[in-house]
């Protein structure tokens, strides 16, 4: 009962965290604090902005954007440290995108989906390049107009503020469908989730199998919407951290520890 009590409870704060983070940026135009481009938000004197967004719009501008160097300081220094915490707790579209690839798997034949080649951190890192590359021959953050985050967070403000939304908005329909038919976005597709990784490589806490413990059941892979192999301990960059495979953990086998210890 305790184990099924916080399973609970995490999940209502994985659910609530992406709210309250789109209440916030909701609050900005009715306190008329909110202002922005297609790839940065700033609430009062705080500016937020991605990695991946601060990259694309330096090869853009073919200059460094000095007034986002202490933003994606911050948050470049938090991925290292706690990996993709961004994507399993704070993303607006992260819960809802994991929960259609669960139902895609559950109905989809293995062989209709590209799950395998989109897997391969060779193909990722090719979409990460490639979006970095349009970025600097078009001049412009390419992968802002389509990213599901921007997408949200932008049309919330547009609706607070204005009361009409984006045609942009269209472009989730298109995501939702690449994730049930071709590969989950979020752990396989998305360069922002790619990026994030790549800072991961030396996240100070990792998840880790007791293999006096573990029974091979294979429950923790399963449930992995971000496909972390942890009996075969392949991809720890990808955790985001989400508790789902030590709470579903029948023998209690999975630990958190120090990458040092592991």
């Amino acid at each position: 009962m305790a184990r099924l009590g916080q399973k609970r409870l995490i999940r209502l704060v994985r659910l609530s965290l992406p709210v309250l983070v789109l209440m916030v940026v909701a609050s900005g135009p009715v306190l008329q604090i909110a202002r922005g481009s297609i790839c940065t938000i700033s609430l009062g004197l705080i500016t937020l902005t991605c990695p991946l967004g601060f990259i694309q719009t330096s090869l853009a501008s073919s200059s460094i954007v000095l007034g986002l160097v202490v933003p994606t300081a911050t948050i470049v220094a938090a991925t290292i440290l706690l990996g993709r915490v961004f994507c399993g707790w704070i993303c607006p579209a992260g819960n809802v995108m994991q929960h259609f690839g669960d139902v895609g798997r559950s109905r989809y034949l293995p062989g209709l989906r590209l799950t395998s080649f989109f897997q391969q951190n060779s193909t990722r890192i090719v979409l990460l390049g490639s979006t970095l590359v349009a970025s600097a021959v078009l001049r412009y953050p390419v992968f802002c107009v389509v990213c599901p985050v921007g997408i949200i967070c932008r049309n919330v403000i547009s609706l607070v503020h204005y009361g009409s939304i984006g045609l942009d908005l269209l472009l989730i329909p298109g995501i939702v469908a690449l994730e049930l038919v071709l590969a989950p976005w979020c752990a396989h597709i998305c360069p922002l989730g790619t990026t994030l990784s790549v800072l991961s490589r030396k996240s100070t806490i990792v998840p880790v199998i007791d293999k006096a413990k573990c029974v091979v059941c294979s429950i923790c892979t399963k449930v992995c919407s971000l496909k972390v192999s942890l009996i075969h301990s392949r991809a720890l960059e990808d955790c985001s951290k989400c508790l789902e495979c030590s709470v579903r953990c029948p023998t209690n086998a999975i630990e958190w520890r120090k990458r040092a210890e592991s």
